[in-house]
């Protein structure tokens, strides 16, 4: 696109125009809600691989006289992981930025070469947010060991694994609710491994997401006093505090709710932090502001995650 010139801007030399709105909307005041669900991490390479595997079964009976079992871990499938990189840039005349009336009025010039840490900062956010939205559960996002969708109703285990197939998506998808929340907790304490192992200390459940849609609903879920769905207090709610509770605006799908644990494998791979430059261009007196990143996330596992599309 052409830079920025005072004809596009008129208004901005005008000197009947006293203020702008509209341009200020969106600065951040160091609320990330993305970095609250992605273990962050960096990459030094184009790509990055990720392989599924698996320990010891539980120990066999050994008869008298015998030997002892001798038994293979398993080796699974891999998965490819690709960066993307994302950038925004700005150019503006040095005439219109010089004639540039509002710069201490909200001017749209002076936001737009500000602002560019915002626009990265919003791709982040909506990247991140991906599985939590239409595409945890539509087979854009395949997970080990299996290559299911990330939220399942049937996850097969690592090939050669005794465990029966789990599921970490209700059947059917039900709304948030006091009973569905509790039930998702004893899926969570139920799990095996791949080898048929109870694991349930690996995977405590952290934090309820879900979206301000269900704001309230959450919040009576884990708070302290009576069960929110019964008024006698004879009734305490026994899972107060069994999770924290996390509402982004960023879930599109006022239904959608989840429960995290404390190890999962949201995995969100940095290859290039936000970075930023600026140069001119002297001859034809143009300024150029420019801000770039590239990353990758890659839910690799479904364990440790937990969603419904709420119907």
């Amino acid at each position: 696109m052409p830079p920025a010139a005072t004809g596009a801007f008129s208004n901005h030399i005008s000197p009947g125009i006293m203020l702008v709105a509209g341009t200020e909307f969106r600065r951040r005041n160091g609320t990330r809600f993305w970095t609250k669900f992605w273990r962050k991490s960096s990459s030094a390479r184009n790509f990055e691989d990720v392989m599924a595997g698996a320990g010891l079964p539980v120990a066999p009976e050994k008869l008298e006289g015998q030997a002892i079992s001798a038994v293979d871990p398993l080796e699974g499938d891999t998965q490819r992981i690709f960066h993307t990189e994302w950038g925004i840039g700005f150019e503006v005349t040095q005439i219109a930025w010089e004639d540039d009336l509002m710069k201490n009025k909200g001017s749209a010039l002076r936001a737009a070469s500000t602002g560019i840490p915002n626009s990265l900062i919003e791709r982040q956010e909506i990247e991140g947010h991906r599985p939590f939205n239409a595409e945890g559960f539509d087979g854009t996002f395949t997970v080990l060991p299996d290559a299911s969708t990330l939220f399942a109703t049937s996850h097969s285990p690592v090939a050669g694994g005794e465990a029966a197939a789990q599921a970490n998506r209700p059947s059917p998808d039900v709304a948030l609710s006091l009973s569905a929340y509790r039930l998702r907790l004893i899926n969570f304490r139920l799990q095996t491994d791949d080898r048929g192992n109870r694991i349930p200390d690996e995977f405590t459940p952290a934090r309820l997401i879900t979206t301000e849609q269900n704001r309230h609903v959450a919040m009576e879920i884990v708070k302290p006093g009576t069960r929110p769905d019964q008024e006698n207090p004879a009734f305490p709610n026994v899972t107060q505090n069994a999770t924290t509770v996390e509402i982004t605006p960023y879930i599109t799908v006022a239904t959608h709710w989840f429960i995290q644990a404390r190890q999962h494998f949201m995995l969100w791979l940095w290859r290039r932090q936000p970075a930023f430059d600026s140069f001119d261009d002297r001859r034809r007196r143009v300024a150029t502001f420019v801000g770039f990143q590239r990353f990758s996330i890659f839910p690799h596992h479904w364990r440790g995650m937990d969603g419904t599309t709420g119907a």
